[in-house]
């Protein structure tokens, strides 16, 4: 073991593959990025909880076991100074009492509260708490009961995942769930656009009436005279006077003597 100590990493895996990320605004009125199983990577091997009990495989044959493939992501807990021995020990003490297969709750007692324990004996920290927290935020939910019935059949016995997500009732039921909330967002959407293609139009209207009463402005203040100036300051009605002024003889009076 080096001075730094030994890498303590957790697994995220997304059971639900992307899909909710991409529906469960619609489904739960509430995003979620991801239905999130994890484990704990260290010392070359991959520990989770699951309704079996406390499972363990060296790294890398656990993706070959179920079709989640890799893990969504790879987050570095720490790096931890416990031998291999005594984790092992501790492993085996887990297994014995507070993570038997029998103890496992899908929402209470579950593969991130092993991650969470796991944790922080390894490194002192537990795992993200928007992990933690996800249980609780599906339960709010309107479909909270069916998506946490879906779930817990689908942690059954998590290497076989396919087979069991294709015999669950419960998976039936999400996906017409999911399927009326793909046909709710294509209605909703549709309606937007039509929406938004009337107010577009009512904004052309608005604008082209603005450049209209805009012109007609212009047409009238050209064939207006300035209310503000007088005649004799226009400089046609000038010139006429000067011409006027330049035709007219000053005669001069007669003399009496001349009359």
């Amino acid at each position: 073991m080096s001075e730094e100590g030994v890498p303590v990493l957790l697994y995220i895996y997304d059971l639900s593959k992307g899909l909710a990320d991409q529906i469960s605004t619609y489904i739960l009125g509430t995003h979620i990025e991801g239905v999130w199983h994890t484990s704990i990577v260290v010392f070359g091997q991959e520990y989770f909880f699951s309704q079996e009990g406390i499972n363990e495989y060296p790294l890398g044959v656990f993706q070959s076991k179920t079709v989640l493939g890799e893990p969504q992501k790879k987050l570095t807990l720490g790096h931890t100074q416990v031998p291999q021995s005594v984790f092992q020990d501790y492993i085996r003490g887990l297994g014995t009492s507070t993570f038997r297969g029998s103890e496992y709750h899908l929402l209470k007692h579950n593969c991130n509260s092993f991650s969470n324990e796991v944790s922080n004996f390894l490194v002192g920290v537990g795992i993200p708490s928007d992990i933690l927290q996800l249980p609780e935020i599906i339960q709010t939910t309107p479909i909270g009961a069916t998506i946490a019935s879906f779930l817990e059949h689908l942690t059954e016995g998590i290497t076989n995942f396919r087979r069991n997500r294709q015999e669950s009732p419960e998976f039936e039921q999400l996906n017409s769930a999911i399927e009326e909330a793909r046909r709710n967002s294509l209605a909703l959407e549709e309606r937007r656009n039509v929406l938004n293609e009337k107010l577009a139009r009512r904004e052309r209207k608005k604008n082209k009436k603005k450049r209209r009463e805009s012109k007609h402005r212009i047409s009238a203040d050209e064939l207006t005279p300035d209310s503000g100036s007088s005649e004799g300051s226009s400089p046609g009605r000038q010139r006429r006077r000067v011409r006027m002024a330049d035709s007219v003889r000053v005669v001069p009076p007669a003399d009496k003597g001349d009359v």
